[in-house]
């Protein structure tokens, strides 16, 4: 039995399960085709899969659910969104990465290391592995909504106090519905 699934439904993932009749069954990733992926059916698990499984049926789980706060974007009196206009500068790969950590977050939240960091006051940080660099996209909550203030590619060790001062100025802003 073969199963085709869109590549952007399974991102990261190699083995995909679903329930059958109380079963878990497994599919393997053969290729990815036309702009999808091609499973095959995997009548008996191998014991070195399993731990890979769960974790997927983990996540899985996670993502069916209603995300427990809502992801929007800060916006300046101007009508710019800082965060999403350096989403769509990235790459295709790097842009799926980080927008895959941000929805985990959004189902997850509350959550910490090593995927989320507090800096300061009110500011989070999103932190993306994307390639060999390191991404990060500051945030604040508010009742149930996750506002993107600030993203970057990380270039020093520690983040630079001036990315955590705009996060703050551009939360204040919003939080007073104020303008740049």
């Amino acid at each position: 039995m073969a199963v085709a699934l869109a590549c952007d439904d399974l991102a990261r993932e190699d083995d995909v399960f679903k329930v059958e009749d109380s079963k878990v069954v497994i599919f393997k990733l053969f290729g990815c085709v036309g702009g999808y992926k091609i499973l095959q059916r995997v009548d008996q698990a191998n014991p070195s899969m399993m731990s890979s499984i769960v974790n997927l049926i983990r996540y899985t789980q996670a993502m069916a659910s209603t995300p427990k706060i809502q992801a929007i974007f800060y916006r300046s009196g101007n009508g710019d969104e800082p965060v999403r206009e350096w989403l769509k500068a990235l790459d295709k790969a790097d842009r799926q990465a980080v927008g895959e950590d941000i929805a985990y977050v959004q189902y997850k939240w509350p959550i910490g290391k090593p995927r989320v960091d507090h800096l300061r006051g009110a500011i989070w940080e999103v932190r993306s592995r994307i390639g060999n660099r390191i991404a990060r996209v500051l945030f604040a909550v508010e009742q149930s909504e996750m506002i993107l203030l600030h993203a970057f590619i990380k270039k020093t060790q520690q983040t630079n106090p001036a990315d955590i001062d705009l996060a703050t100025r551009r939360f204040k802003e919003w939080h007073h519905g104020q303008s740049d």
